[in-house]
């Protein structure tokens, strides 16, 4: 299946919670958080702002992906900050997650491809992302693309790994 890439804007911002909902925490899924429309609204007018992608991929049946990035230099919440003092890496960097792909696209390569366009968008700058220790699918399909574990830690009573691209 062929699919389309473009930044988000802020009127995506429904269909991009609906799209998360099942992944969600409060949901049981993987995803670390929740993020009603509101928060992704907010996220998108500050990542337009630092001329940041939230990378969307549409299918022939319309949103079956997102990936959302951050300035590295946005270190304003507790868990960004604490990423940034474990990274050791010289390259520069960007935060890189969460990502969500609808069960019906996944199998299909769209990760890797999500992240070569991000790659395209953001020359110069590397990846640097968390997953929960629980989430192996996560950890698997990332470290089939080039990222490392780079540190463990602990946030909120819960065990996360810090990947990065060498």
């Amino acid at each position: 299946m062929p699919f389309r890439f473009r930044a988000a804007v802020p009127e995506d911002a429904p269909a991009i919670a609906e799209l998360m909902r099942p992944e969600s925490a409060r949901h049981g899924g993987a995803l670390w958080g929740d993020f009603p429309a509101e928060r992704i609204r907010a996220w998108i007018e500050r990542n337009q702002q630092d001329q940041m992608p939230v990378l969307l991929a549409e299918g022939e049946q319309g949103l079956v992906a997102v990936v959302f990035t951050g300035a590295s230099h946005r270190q304003d919440d507790p868990l960004p900050a604490l990423m940034a003092g474990l990274h050791q890496g010289g390259a520069p960097f960007y935060f890189y997650g969460p990502v969500c792909i609808h069960p019906r696209a996944r199998g299909q390569g769209l990760l890797g491809a999500l992240k070569a366009e991000l790659d395209r968008r953001l020359p110069g700058l590397k990846p640097l992302l968390f997953i929960q220790a629980t989430n192996a699918a996560s950890m698997k399909a990332h470290q089939r693309l080039g990222l490392s574990i780079e540190a463990s830690f602990e946030h909120q009573g819960h065990r996360f790994y810090l990947l990065h691209q060498p």
